[in-house]
């Protein structure tokens, strides 16, 4: 009876033992299918989380603040769309070469980024209504009076005169030196930031830089740049700023034009506008 008791007791630790490792089994494959986190339109706590894209380098649009959080306009643009759709909003940070990429392979649900509608970005997204309007304008060195003109046509031969031109890749200035321009390629520089582009004006590698009026006024507004660069703000081109959607997802696309037209009927986007140093929209 002993020995029967034995072998009992030997086979009930046994299956104690090999239920705790089916438990941790399970928890392993648990984790092993959760989504990861580049999956768009997750969830939180049953809310639809929509991922943004975003280049945080684009002040005062998107940037990093003091604790490596991304602000700015469009995330403030973002939250207040979120809100009427009832959806979050989670910020992805990337290179601006990669945010069009991003949302058409449906790595991210939109892209919020200072994004300018184009021709050639619309063969691969679709764009939201437009929310704010630019233009391309040049930051120069602040002793450098080659690029005074008064008119766009006057800049753009001043640009042509054998300079050396800094555009920041995959931005509509880029396309602007390339294609209207027509500049050759040993008279451009393209950079991954205006931060890297003003390093080179600052040290003399390149002779101007074209870039988006609203963010060149906050690039050499920084503490490290004030006093060391102007601004020929004649603008060179006009331009609508838009949310980025995946093609094939009208629901989506309606939803936010729908709470954009609500935001702007209240006063809202004026609002954020203001928060951000930036010009409002007139009635």
């Amino acid at each position: 009876m002993k020995k029967v008791l034995k072998v009992l007791s030997v086979l009930l630790c046994l299956a104690m033992v090999l239920g705790l490792f089916a438990a941790c089994g399970g928890n392993d494959g648990d984790a092993s299918t959760e989504p990861a986190a580049s999956d768009a339109a997750s969830t939180d706590g049953g809310e639809t989380v929509l991922l943004v894209a975003t280049n945080p380098e684009f002040a005062p649009y998107e940037y990093l603040d003091e604790s490596d959080q991304i602000v700015g306009f469009d995330v403030d643009l973002c939250n207040a769309l979120a809100e009427k759709m009832g959806v979050k909003m989670q910020f992805q940070s990337m290179d601006f070469s990669a945010v069009i990429a991003s949302v058409n392979s449906g790595a991210s649900d939109i892209a919020a980024s200072g994004l300018t509608i184009t021709d050639v970005r619309k063969e691969s997204v679709d764009f939201s209504d437009p929310y704010y309007q630019v233009t391309q304008i040049v930051i120069a060195r602040a002793d450098d009076d080659r690029f005074d003109g008064a008119t766009k046509d006057e800049v753009n031969a001043q640009l042509k005169d054998n300079v050396v031109i800094g555009v920041c890749e995959g931005y509509t200035g880029e396309a602007y030196v390339q294609e209207d321009l027509e500049i050759p390629e040993g008279n451009y520089r393209s950079y991954s930031s205006v931060s890297l582009a003003l390093e080179e004006l600052r040290s003399g590698g390149i002779d101007a830089i074209v870039f988006d009026n609203t963010s060149a006024v906050a690039a050499i507004s920084t503490e490290s740049n004030q006093g060391q660069f102007k601004l020929n703000e004649t603008a060179l081109t006009v331009e609508d700023y838009a949310i980025a959607v995946p093609k094939g997802k009208p629901e989506l696309l309606k939803q936010i034009n729908d709470a954009l037209a609500a935001l702007k009927a209240e006063g809202k986007l004026n609002e954020l506008l203001t928060a951000n140093g930036l010009d409002v929209i007139a009635d």
